[in-house]
């Protein structure tokens, strides 16, 4: 994902480009800088929109920016599954709480 695709996509959501500049408090004008990529986002608008589209701002930062972005998002990713996976190991069964129908 570009930087571009992120913030059309917020576009569409919000239904203008004013009413996203209202629902994230940043001017209009710098809104159409980020969407023609004339200026760069900063890392924490990036993560923003994503939380406004309803993705991971972790993964969106890392498909954007690449490099570290990219290795802390598989890292994470990494550690939650692994995380996880070991609560889940380490479970004991409970009986149910509702009575047997």
């Amino acid at each position: 994902m570009r930087q571009q695709e992120l913030v059309v996509r917020a576009i569409e959501k919000a239904g203008t480009g004013r009413s996203l500049a209202q629902a994230t408090h940043h001017p209009e004008t710098r809104i159409s800088l980020w969407k023609h990529e004339k200026e760069p986002m900063p890392d924490k608008v990036i993560a923003e929109l994503a939380v406004y589209l309803g993705l991971d701002p972790v993964a969106t930062l890392g498909e954007i920016r690449g490099g570290t972005w990219q290795r802390v998002a598989a890292a994470l990713k990494e550690k939650l599954s692994a995380g996880f996976d070991w609560l889940l190991s380490s479970a004991k069964p409970r009986r149910s709480l509702l009575p047997a129908g």
